[in-house]
C-alpha cells in the first residue's frame, strides 16, 4: 500500500511541475483542461482511497477479542450484513476461523470504514 502512496506522490509532483512549466497562453486557452481535471481528480479519490483503508480498525489477533468484537458487533449494529446475521445466528457456538472469516467478510464490505458502503 505505501508503493502506491509514493507512486501516487511522485505523479501528483509531475502534474504540479507540468503546471508550473505550461505557458500562460497554454493555460488560459483551456485546452485539455477538462482531461486533466479528471485526471488530478481521480488521483485525489484514489489518495484518499489509500488513507481511509489504513483507517480501517484491525481485526484483533486475539482469537478471544475477535470473538468479542463479533458480539458486540452483533448486540449493537442494526446494520449487519444479512450474510453474516444468518451465520451468526445459527444457533450454534461459531469456530475461531468462522470468527475470523465474518469478521474480514464485514472488513471487505468496508463495514469499520464510515466512507463505504456497507
Amino acid at each position: 500500500m505505501s508503493d502506491n502512496y509514493a507512486q501516487l506522490d511522485r505523479i501528483l509532483s509531475g502534474v504540479e511541475g507540468s503546471v508550473v512549466a505550461a505557458k500562460d497562453a497554454e493555460i488560459l486557452s483551456g485546452r485539455g483542461a477538462g482531461e486533466a481535471a479528471k485526471k488530478v481528480r481521480a488521483l485525489i479519490e484514489t489518495r484518499l482511497a489509500i488513507h481511509q483503508e489504513k483507517l480501517v480498525t484491525p481485526i484483533p489477533s486475539n482469537a478471544g477479542d475477535r470473538r468479542l468484537l463479533l458480539e458486540i458487533l452483533m448486540r449493537n449494529t442494526s446494520t449487519m450484513p444479512r450474510e453474516v446475521r444468518m451465520a451468526y445466528g445459527a444457533g450454534k457456538r461459531l469456530s475461531n476461523q468462522e470468527v475470523s472469516v465474518l469478521l474480514r467478510k464485514l472488513v471487505q464490505r468496508g463495514f469499520f470504514s464510515s466512507s463505504k458502503k456497507k
